[in-house]
């Protein structure tokens, strides 16, 4: 989506414009834009999300700032 977007931008649309036309906000699009000028094409490809393959992620915290098993632990049930 933000090549297509910059694509877009490229091609003389206006940077609202193509924000409302990807339901994003101009901001996004500015930064979009951005990461493209200083990394091109590469820089807006996806990358992958989450823990490296291999490794395990820390624990999981709730609202309260405590990990899941901390809070279980608490519980009286």
């Amino acid at each position: 989506m933000q090549l297509l977007a910059v694509s877009a931008l490229v091609e003389g649309r206006d940077r609202v414009e193509v924000a409302a036309l990807f339901r994003v906000s101009v901001k996004a699009v500015d930064n979009w834009r951005a990461k493209w000028q200083t990394g091109g094409r590469n820089a807006l490809l996806s990358r992958p999300r989450g823990c490296p393959v291999g490794e395990t992620p820390g624990p999981v915290r709730g609202r309260a700032g405590r990990s899941t098993a901390d809070r279980s632990r608490s519980h009286p049930l």
